[in-house]
């Protein structure tokens, strides 16, 4: 899971311009988005969410 979903969180922040910062803002740290665009780090369900959210995709769109 974490390699697919890396490469879709990555993609879609530059689609949409966002630095990891701006895409981290009020919901996380902006290095757990380092850490999860590099593999490092599985989100739990609700931080995925949020981030579906911000990111204007489906949670599908990560699987």
């Amino acid at each position: 899971m974490g390699s697919l979903l890396a490469t879709r969180i990555k993609s879609r922040r530059k689609e949409l311009k966002l630095s990891q910062k701006e895409l981290a803002e009020g919901i996380c740290k902006q290095g757990q988005i380092s850490r999860l665009e590099n593999g490092e780090y599985t989100p739990g369900s609700e931080l995925l969410h949020q981030l579906a959210k911000r990111l204007s995709v489906s949670m599908d769109y990560f699987f």
